[in-house]
């Protein structure tokens, strides 16, 4: 008789640790918790932006970007996604010196070098 072992399927850390969405995280469950409506909307834009750069920060270094230069641009990108900033100039000359890698992981923005980094862009 044959027996067949069961598929057992690893979800990746991150999976296990941040189980929902954060990248629609209400800040309205902040407020109701008593923390301020300021301070709830910047607390919710740091976890969406930390989360968003983690991710960014994997396809990077999974690609072939040493980890401290995926850190970087995945920061610069991750910051311009969530609350529209630019890139230091630093963070613009390695997002162009890994162009090929970054465009490759589909992280690619071209707004984040057309503009000057001076230039930010207002958080609203």
């Amino acid at each position: 008789m044959i027996q067949l072992q069961p598929q057992i399927t690893r979800l990746p850390l991150a999976d296990l640790i941040l189980p929902m969405n954060l990248l629609h995280f209400d800040s309205q469950k902040l407020i109701a918790l008593g923390v301020p409506p300021e301070d709830a909307k910047s607390i919710a834009q740091t976890i969406i932006t930390k989360h968003t750069m983690l991710r960014y920060w994997r396809k990077l270094a999974q690609a072939g970007i040493p980890s401290d230069d995926a850190r970087r641009i995945a920061r610069a990108i991750a910051k311009y996604d969530v609350i529209q900033t630019l890139p230091s100039a630093r963070q613009q000359n390695l997002i162009r010196y890994y162009c090929p890698i970054v465009c490759r992981c589909g992280l690619w923005r071209s707004a984040l070098l057309l503009s000057q980094p001076s230039k930010l862009t207002p958080v609203s």
